[in-house]
C-alpha cells in the first residue's frame, strides 16, 4: 500500500513551489497520515478564511488512485482591475464661456440657410433638412426656428476643435443632453435650447470627466458617470443601470421621441452611419464621405 507518510518531503517540495508561483495564493500543509493530506489554502480576497481540501489514497485492483474531495466552496474571487491615472483624466477641454455656444456669421443682418441634423424616431440614421435662420449682430438666431442647437467639443486634447450644427426632428423639445458616450470618436455632445443650461451640461462632464446627461432650467435632472476615459463606470451593474436607466426617462421627459433614445443620441457623431452627422471638425456628408460647411446660402441686409 503506497503510505503518504513516505513522500512528505515531496509533499511539502509541491506545496512550497505553488506558493512561488502565485503570490496571491497560500498553501500549507497541515495534516498528513498513510492515506490523507490535509492542505489548506487561501486567497488575498479570503483573508481569514481556512479552507481545506484533503488528498486521499483509495486502494482498488488496480493499485493506489489520488483524489481530492471535501474541498470548500467560496465564491470566485473578484479581481479589481486597475486603469492607468490617466484613464481617468480623459475629458481635456480649453475653458468654455457663453460666448462659445453662439453660431457666429460674417455679417451683422440677413438671413441663412443651414443644414439641420433630422432625427427619425424608428433608426439612427439621420436626414439632412434645409432650414433658414434670422441673422442678427453677427449670430445666428436659431432660438425660434424649432432646432436645438448643436455642438462637439474635442476632449482628448488634440487641438481644442468645437464643432457646430443643429438638430430637428423626433430629438428633444426643451432642455439639454450632453455625453462623452458618442461613437466613435467619443468627443462631448452637447444639444439643447438653452445656451446657459448647455454651458452648465458641458462644465458638469468634465467635472464627472465623461458621462451621460440631461439638464432643464439650471438643473441637472439625471446623470450616468462614465469617468474612466469618459466610456465606462466602476460601478455595480445596479447602480449604473439605474442611472442610465433615469438619463432615458428624462429624455423621453424631455421630448426625445425615439425607440432607443440613448443610442439615438449616441450615434449622432457617428461619421459612417448616413446621412448627416456632428463631428468637432463640423457636419459631415457621409454618403460623399465629406465634410460640409453649415451654412448653405446667405441673404444680407444692406
Amino acid at each position: 500500500m503506497f503510505d503518504l507518510r513516505e513522500h512528505k518531503g515531496l509533499i511539502r517540495r509541491l506545496v512550497s513551489e505553488a506558493n512561488k508561483n502565485d503570490a496571491n495564493w497560500h498553501w500549507s500543509l497541515k495534516a498528513l497520515s498513510k492515506t490523507k493530506a490535509s492542505i489548506f489554502w487561501s486567497y488575498l480576497e479570503y483573508e481569514g478564511h481556512k479552507p481545506c481540501f484533503v488528498i486521499e489514497l483509495v486502494e482498488d485492483d488496480d493499485g493506489c488512485l489520488i483524489y481530492a474531495k471535501d474541498e470548500q466552496q467560496l465564491p470566485p474571487p473578484v479581481f479589481r482591475y486597475e486603469f492607468p491615472a490617466d484613464f481617468y483624466r480623459s475629458v481635456q477641454i480649453p475653458e468654455v464661456f457663453p460666448k462659445d455656444f453662439q453660431v457666429k456669421v460674417p455679417f451683422q443682418e440677413g438671413h441663412v440657410t443651414v443644414r439641420a441634423i433630422e432625427i427619425h424616431p424608428d433608426r439612427t440614421q439621420t436626414t439632412e433638412k434645409i432650414v433658414e435662420m434670422p441673422v442678427k449682430d453677427g449670430k445666428i438666431c436659431w432660438e425660434n426656428s424649432g432646432c436645438l442647437l448643436a455642438m462637439v467639443l474635442e476632449r482628448h486634447g488634440k487641438n481644442g476643435n468645437i464643432g457646430y450644427g443643429f438638430l430637428t426632428g423626433s430629438c428633444l423639445r426643451e432642455g439639454t443632453v450632453a455625453t462623452t458616450y458618442f461613437h466613435d470618436h467619443h468627443n462631448l455632445f452637447v444639444a439643447g435650447n438653452c445656451p446657459e443650461d448647455m454651458l452648465l451640461a458641458v462644465k458638469r462632464i468634465q467635472e464627472l470627466q465623461g458621462g451621460f446627461l440631461t439638464v432643464k432650467d439650471g438643473e441637472i435632472l439625471s446623470e450616468l458617470a462614465l469617468p474612466v476615459c469618459g466610456l465606462l463606470s466602476e460601478k455595480s451593474i445596479e447602480e449604473n443601470g439605474l442611472a442610465l436607466k433615469a438619463v432615458r426617462k428624462s429624455l423621453v421627459d424631455l421630448g426625445y421621441v425615439h425607440n432607443n433614445p440613448i443610442m439615438s443620441v449616441g450615434t449622432l457623431g457617428l461619421p459612417v452611419s448616413p446621412a448627416l452627422k456632428l463631428t468637432d471638425r463640423g457636419l459631415v456628408d457621409v454618403k460623399k464621405g465629406e465634410i460640409v460647411p453649415l451654412i448653405v446660402s446667405e441673404k444680407r441686409n444692406k
